[in-house]
């Protein structure tokens, strides 16, 4: 169920989109999907290789609770700041990088940064469901994101075109997101997806405060100013990350560096912060 469901939502908005905004805006959608599916990277890789230790402590769900914690942070110090910076830069890629014919899907391809982002909150919820054994809440999940599609994006795309289409597809994820949360706080009694988004959220702040006070100080637009901005936005990000994630970062390190194995971490007991 879960799977049909996400399958069906990029192959009906192909079909919709060269029907209703054309061959043009299908090939919007597909740039504005590739590139906002980078965020997804960091996910991948951390998620899928701390799974066996989930599983060895799935009948801990104290230590599942800390493992999700940490993990998502994790991914979320890549996911954030790289979908907002796509929405943030979108127009220098265009013009400074993959050509001025693109310039129709800057819209798209900043609101799928700003989706995607989204998107990575609580992002590896499946993989601890999984590990238990109980993937009900999945198929429950992947019809219900598919029905908010439905009823959001693809109404948004016949009437109001790709610009209808983004903000359909924003709700979707905000439906995505409450799901998300539902069964999260049903599976861990302490967790709360609003301190949790914070968190994830605050480093990226600053840094897009200093991105856009430069675009205030700098009127001439070129691409060493673009250049420039992207610099300051990933110093700043870095920055801000290793000053308020500095303690999961020096744990994470240990791991890397062979100082502690992640399953004899979880079995330790201690505190989960938020």
């Amino acid at each position: 169920m879960a799977s049909a469901s996400g399958l069906l939502v990029p192959q009906v908005s192909a079909l919709a989109g060269n029907a209703f905004v054309g061959l043009a805006g299908v090939g919007a959608l597909a740039l504005a999907a590739t590139i906002a599916t980078y965020t997804d990277k960091i996910d991948q890789v951390i998620t899928w290789t701390l799974y066996p230790a989930i599983c060895r402590v799935s009948d801990r769900v104290d230590l599942m609770f800390e493992a999700f914690v940490k993990t998502n942070r994790l991914t979320l110090m890549w996911g954030i700041p790289f979908g907002v910076g796509i929405a943030l830069f979108a127009d220098d890629l265009v013009r400074y990088g993959i050509g001025r014919e693109w310039e129709p899907a800057i819209g798209i391809i900043q609101a799928f940064g700003l989706i995607a982002a989204l998107n990575h909150i609580g992002f590896n919820w499946s993989a601890f469901y999984r590990a238990r054994g109980d993937t009900r809440p999945l198929a429950v999940f992947g019809p219900v994101v598919l029905a908010a599609f439905l009823v959001f994006a693809l109404p948004g795309m016949i009437i109001w075109g790709l610009d209808g289409y983004a903000v359909g597809m924003a709700l979707m994820a905000m439906v995505s997101l409450i799901v998300r949360t539902i069964y999260l706080r049903r599976l861990f009694r302490g967790f709360r997806m609003l301190p949790h988004a914070a968190r994830a959220i605050a480093p990226t702040v600053p840094a897009v405060g200093a991105t856009l006070l430069m675009r205030v100080l700098v009127d001439e637009r070129s691409a060493a100013t673009a250049a420039a901005e992207v610099i300051v936005y990933v110093a700043v990000t870095v920055v801000a990350t290793l000053y308020l994630e500095r303690s999961l970062l020096r744990e994470a390190f240990g791991y890397l560096g062979g100082r502690a194995r992640v399953t004899e971490s979880l079995h330790r007991p201690h505190a989960v912060k938020l």
